[in-house]
């Protein structure tokens, strides 16, 4: 009764950027359902690597913020990913295996964002570049990338979400920055981390 008294105190204090309806992705932009993110994710050929990663979800319509902790690890197996808030408070656990995603979640957003489109997010943010691009243009989609940016776009040509790299603080944060919702996500890795693109 504790944990769901605590849960439900924890999604009514953390969904504070659901509180006047959550930004969806239009139909038009519905990338994060179009393209195969888990089958990515389930073959990852890189080399095995766990990472914490400190996120912070910006809601560019209310300019509010919202953090969480991220653990990750990603193997020839698939990857597992674990959101906690700051405090340690679970809001999700995802595995991906064999292009299956699984999901045990304590809240139906966050920062504005599904289970599903944060696994989105990550895998365009660090996945290398040739298989995004396999992936994005079989469902009519295309990825561009120039240095330190990556981009997806639609069949128009128009970008939807830029991946971001840069340096600020001595530290790289990867923004991933959506233009179909209204919401930028800047990741910062605390510990581990071997995938560059």
């Amino acid at each position: 009764m504790r944990i769901r008294t605590w849960g439900l105190l924890l999604l009514v204090s953390s969904s504070w950027l659901c509180l006047s309806g959550c930004p969806t992705v239009p139909a038009t932009g519905n990338w994060s359902a179009a393209i195969n993110w888990a089958g990515l994710a389930s073959r990852w050929m890189g080399p095995d690597d766990y990472r914490v990663e400190i996120v912070t979800f910006h809601d560019l319509r209310k300019s509010e913020r919202y953090h969480a902790r991220y653990d990750i690890e990603l193997n020839r197996r698939g990857l597992s990913m674990v959101a906690q808030t700051p405090l340690g408070v679970p809001l999700y656990e995802l595995e991906v295996r064999d292009g299956v995603m699984t999901t045990k979640s304590h809240v139906e957003q966050l920062g504005g964002l599904s289970v599903e489109q944060t696994l989105a997010d990550f895998v365009l943010a660090y996945w290398p570049l040739d298989e995004l691009m396999e992936a994005a243009s079989a469902a009519g989609y295309s990825i561009q990338q120039a240095d330190t940016i990556r981009r997806l776009l639609n069949s128009q040509a128009e970008i939807l979400v830029e991946v971001i790299r840069e340096v600020e603080d001595g530290d790289v944060v990867t923004r991933v920055v959506h233009h179909d919702i209204p919401l930028r996500i800047d990741i910062r890795t605390a510990s581990g981390g071997n995938v560059r693109w």
